[in-house]
């Protein structure tokens, strides 16, 4: 049963984490590094994880010494993604370099065993209890730690926490696994293996279901506040630069991850962009006559508009189609969508959708 649970459960996790890894490569958060870190993180994980089913599932699998030090550079990758989410306006320091030390110990050991007086289950273990400690003394710092991400601080806290948790737990793991392996166990046989790797499910599934929630678990790390790019970094803009970023403006409020999010203000939309507050707000007045709140509702009744003409959405309720255009309020909804369709919702719905005699 565990040499048959094992290989499948380790593969699957490792498949989940190579899909974290290319997602945070290839959409980078607002500060440029922070998900790059982050992408580093699963993309071990994932390496690992595939690792450890090969040789679970193939007794003749060759040990490449490649898994110890892979383990031993996931603390280091997370304290760096860390590092920059604390502190994004500073890059990593000289410092911060020391982190690398054990992984490159544990790399000289598992090439040539040049260096023995502390072996390498030793300075997995090390690794562990080290990491566990920084994130969870860090963790008991409370979201202040986070001051930088302003209102987002939260949600940065509660991923730092199930952080600290999984080195805890990847700690205990692997010292039982330790102590299962000297009494004469073997690794395919040991129930602590599934034990690590339902709890390593855990944690992933955890990620997995966050990233999907809205607002999601990671949305935080698009939305810091940085030094805004050319060529809106300027107190005024040039005509030309106004409609182009009036342009950007719309387009964006009609993407559903904009007019869906009930949160959405001028602040978030602009961070998004990478664009001052004031710009924006100035580059809707003059191009398009509103300010940013009409223009959002504009956006949201639109998008509310095309779904109630839409016969594949005959049976979508109100209350839905309401919600995924980003209000919370009904009566709300139903003021602004009166006001631009010149009817309720409902008579709108049937008014389109009745079949002609």
């Amino acid at each position: 049963m565990v040499s048959e649970m094992a290989p499948a459960l380790s593969a699957a996790i490792a498949a989940v984490c190579a899909l974290f890894a290319i997602h945070f490569a290839t959409r980078p958060a607002r500060d440029g590094n922070s998900s790059v870190w982050l992408a580093v993180f699963f993309g071990l994980f994932a390496t690992q994880m595939a690792l450890l089913s090969w040789q679970l599932s193939d007794d003749s699998a060759p040990d490449l010494g490649l898994r110890p030090v892979i383990v031993v550079l996931l603390g280091p990758s997370l304290f760096f993604f860390f590092r920059g989410t604390t502190k994004p306006a500073k890059g990593l320091a000289w410092r911060d370099g020391l982190h690398l030390i054990l992984p490159v110990y544990v790399a000289l050991d598992s090439l040539g065993g040049l260096l023995m007086p502390v072996g390498i289950d030793l300075a997995i273990l090390a690794s562990e209890l080290l990491y566990a400690a920084i994130f969870i003394t860090t963790t008991v710092q409370g979201p202040s730690r986070f001051a930088a991400l302003q209102r987002h601080a939260a949600g940065a806290h509660r991923w730092l926490t199930a952080v600290a948790l999984l080195f805890a737990a990847l700690f205990l793991a692997d010292l039982g696994i330790y102590r299962h392996l000297e009494t004469g166990g073997t690794l395919g046989g040991s129930y602590v293996v599934v034990i690590a790797l339902i709890i390593l499910a855990g944690f992933v599934s955890y990620a997995a279901l966050g990233a999907m929630g809205r607002p999601s678990l990671f949305d935080w790390l698009y939305e810091t506040a940085l030094p805004v790019t050319q060529p809106y970094a300027r107190a005024a803009m040039e005509a030309t630069e106004r409609a182009e970023l009036a342009r950007r403006v719309q387009t964006a409020l009609a993407e559903p991850r904009n007019y869906g999010d009930e949160d959405m203000t001028l602040l978030r939309l602009s961070r998004r962009l990478g664009v001052p507050a004031r710009q924006v707000s100035q580059a809707i007045n003059a191009e398009a006559g509103v300010s940013f709140s009409d223009a959002l509702n504009a956006a949201r009744i639109e998008a509310a508009m095309q779904r109630l003409s839409d016969p594949a959405e005959g049976d979508t309720p109100l209350l839905e189609i309401m919600m995924e255009c980003g209000y919370r309020s009904k009566s709300n909804f139903y003021k602004q969508f009166t006001a631009r369709a010149g009817q309720t919702p409902r008579a709108f719905r049937d008014a389109v959708t009745q079949k002609p005699d």
